[in-house]
């Protein structure tokens, strides 16, 4: 981790000090205060820090987006299979923006304890859309890149009756 990466918590909170007069205690306060300030309150934000750290607006910008940020979050990743089959399901009767977003509810509704990172749940799902495609009323097509490091696409063929079954098997914990 370079120095500046250690010290944009630090950016963050003198330029919010001036629009709030706090004094932060950690980066997760900061964070807390990020989120709650209005676009109006944050303009210049991006500006300030790159100058407090000497590195470029975007990068500041991309790093907190892309990185600073989700360490606040649980992960989802023990959860992404389960996305996937609930997004299969609800191709079924939705478009993908309605499917997508009620995948999204499902899951914060049922782990409603744990916070998400909404933003990127949604490039997670939009990237599994792509690879479905609905073939006839009763089956999907899934394309799917392996994990190795072939770079070969593979189609699966599976009936939505696969896909329920699948999901009343983790539902009843029969896997």
């Amino acid at each position: 981790m370079t120095v500046w990466q250690q010290n944009f918590g630090q950016a963050i909170g003198q330029f919010l000090q001036t629009k709030t007069n706090l004094i932060y205690e950690s980066d997760e306060d900061i964070w807390n205060s990020m989120i709650s300030l209005n676009d109006k309150d944050k303009r210049g934000l991006w500006i300030s820090v790159a100058q407090l750290l000497d590195i470029p607006k975007k990068q500041a910008h991309d790093y907190y987006h892309n990185t600073w940020q989700k360490k606040f979050y649980d992960s989802f990743s023990p959860y992404k299979e389960q996305m996937k089959q609930q997004l299969i399901e609800n191709l079924n009767t939705m478009n993908v923006p309605e499917a997508i977003q009620c995948v999204i509810k499902q899951l914060q509704n049922m782990y409603n304890q744990k916070r998400f990172y909404t933003h990127e749940m949604y490039q997670v799902l939009y990237g599994i859309a792509k690879k479905i495609k609905k073939v006839d009323d009763e089956s999907f097509m899934i394309k799917q890149i392996p994990e190795s490091d072939s770079r070969e696409n593979f189609e699966y063929k599976l009936s939505i009756y696969d896909v329920i079954a699948y999901q009343m098997c983790i539902n009843y914990n029969l896997m």
